[in-house]
């Protein structure tokens, strides 16, 4: 899966651009940009992560901040 499904997915499964922004303590706008751009900053794909249970990885997520899968 590339980097721009993964952010659609992880924002998806999390609850949606609402629920994300609300958590991460951002606007609703910003979020819709991050799913629009399908990328989502360094400084939230942990919350993002830990909101959909690791069901998609801060490496799926942010590949070319946390390496690969495991960090590899």
């Amino acid at each position: 899966m590339d980097i721009s499904a993964s952010t659609t997915k992880a924002i998806e499964l999390a609850g949606g651009v609402t629920r994300v922004a609300s958590v991460c303590g951002v606007s609703v706008p910003a979020v819709s940009r991050w799913k629009s751009r399908g990328r989502i900053p360094p400084g939230h794909v942990l919350d993002v992560e830990r909101m959909v249970d690791s069901a998609v990885t801060r490496y799926e997520l942010r590949p070319d901040v946390y390496g690969g899968e495991g960090g590899e």
